[in-house]
């Protein structure tokens, strides 16, 4: 007995004095937030949390932002959470059927809900832990309060680079994405991998594609300032998988209490053929392209394998 309360004491201890703009720094910073987020799931969303969406491109989140948006009750003259401004109903409508629609049937919700749709806000921009950032809330008129709860999307990281290959083709500067990622991995030579977590984006745009470099920011970047939080228990995680969207919404939106269907905002399928094709990948490329995604393939793994 003695020894199991040294053992929770120390472990109390060491999340106690977790400071995470020095663990940001450390080379194995990238393992220990991996761990974190497997460690931070929220199997179960209290009454009253404050939930808010993370935009990561690439994995669906244009149509996690939208429902969040509509589940907020911005529409129409049902109850809001305190705090959320009403917005006109012609502009969400007008938004709605430019990405593709939204159908909702209730607007009622318990939580408050945050939403917006910058690729560039992390974890750490909205908890605040080591510096400021205010536009996409700002922009939303949102209430800046406590996070209980982040909302984010996960895809494999091939299928993540071939939907931003169709988003946005660069078919003067390299035809294919192929050609792209070849190039990519040429100039990446045998060195190390670029340090996380801004590293490979940085890479990547030094490419000069048309090809939108939040494509290739690491998903669990995104995470970044969510260790420590973790640990400490102020924070949880709940995890959408690109490929089970269409399951994974509605069930989020009953465990909110916010009766509603929503489809996919973005569909690049098969209504630009020539995007599909040049999107393929070999095998050996989308293997090289998973090992400097590693950990993404972790996460994805655990989640939503």
């Amino acid at each position: 007995m003695r020894r199991c309360l040294i053992v929770l004491h120390a472990v109390a201890a060491a999340a106690k004095s977790c400071d995470e703009s020095r663990l940001v720094h450390r080379p194995d910073y990238a393992e220990r937030l991996l761990r974190a987020a497997i460690q931070c799931n929220a199997s179960r969303i209290e009454p009253a949390s404050a939930v808010a969406n993370l935009a990561v491109a690439g994995t669906g989140s244009q149509t996690l932002a939208d429902a969040l948006q509509a589940w907020r009750g911005v529409v129409g003259k049902r109850a809001r959470p305190a705090g959320v401004p009403r917005l006109p109903r012609r502009r969400l409508v007008g938004e709605a059927a430019r990405r593709g629609g939204a159908r909702i049937t209730a607007r009622v919700t318990a939580h408050r809900l945050i939403s917006h749709h910058d690729h560039r806000i992390t974890v750490d921009h909205l908890l605040r832990t080591t510096k400021r950032w205010s536009t996409a809330l700002d922009t939303f008129g949102e209430p800046q309060e406590k996070i209980d709860v982040f909302l984010i999307t996960l895809r494999d990281p091939v299928r993540r680079f071939q939907s931003g290959w169709r988003y946005r083709p660069d078919f003067r500067g390299f035809g294919t994405l192929e050609n792209l990622l070849r190039e990519w991995r040429k100039r990446q030579g045998d060195g190390p991998r670029p340090a996380f977590p801004d590293g490979l984006a940085s890479s990547f745009r030094r490419l000069n594609t048309a090809v939108n470099q939040y494509f290739a920011t690491p998903q669990l970047s995104y995470l970044v300032g969510s260790a420590c939080a973790c640990r400490r228990g102020q924070v949880r995680l709940r995890v959408l998988c690109t490929e089970s969207l269409r399951r994974d919404l509605p069930a989020l939106a009953a465990e909110l209490g916010a009766r509603a269907s929503h489809r996919h905002s973005n569909l690049r399928t098969t209504r630009r053929p020539r995007r599909n094709a040049t999107a393929t990948v070999t095998a050996e490329t989308a293997a090289w392209l998973r090992d400097m995604y590693r950990e993404d393939v972790a996460l994805h793994k655990y989640y939503c394998s």
